[in-house]
């Protein structure tokens, strides 16, 4: 039986290994100790992910992370990535306008 760190590092793995696919260069937070627990930047922009199993960040914790919004570049991403149980692909929250919005990759 894997650990919960065990389980949320192979979760932020496979959002790397997602993005990188797409062209994006990544860095882990190791430990999840920053606000965000993967960095992604490319020519598009930057953008700043929060990676969970089976569910979304509690309220504290996203809100904490949507504080950050105003002190980064224009452009930058704040991004929730979800992994359910049995499902291959993340589902995914950005950060627009104040409020947390689910929408496609």
């Amino acid at each position: 039986m894997s650990t919960n760190y065990e389980r949320g590092r192979a979760a932020e793995i496979r959002a790397i290994k997602r993005l990188k696919a797409d062209g994006w260069f990544c860095m882990r937070s190791a430990g999840s100790l920053g606000p965000a627990d993967v960095c992604a930047i490319c020519r598009q922009g930057v953008r700043l992910l929060q990676v969970k199993l089976n569910g979304w960040s509690s309220a504290v914790e996203a809100e904490n992370f949507a504080m950050l919004e105003g002190d980064l570049p224009p452009g930058t991403l704040l991004e929730q990535w979800r992994y359910d149980d049995r499902k291959h692909k993340p589902r995914i929250r950005r950060f627009v306008n104040g409020e947390w919005r689910e929408c496609g990759e």
